[in-house]
């Protein structure tokens, strides 16, 4: 697996630069990559982008927030 191809596809996609993700995409298809892996990668990539955060309200107490970007 092109570790630093999918550490290119990360970097583009948590800074939402569709053009950028979108060439990687097309270079990992281009060298043959198996869909099954890159959908995989992207799936994996995309789910970190929307996990539990924890933040504090006004009175100090944690509190568990949904992280959508």
């Amino acid at each position: 697996m092109p570790a630093s191809e999918y550490a290119r596809l990360e970097e583009r996609i948590l800074a939402r630069d569709q053009k950028g993700a979108s060439d990687v995409l097309y270079r990992l298809m281009k060298q043959g990559r198996p869909l099954t892996e890159i959908t995989r990668e992207t799936v994996r990539i995309r789910s970190a982008m929307h996990a539990r955060k924890a933040v504090r309200d006004c009175s100090g107490r944690p509190r568990m927030l949904e992280k959508v970007h």
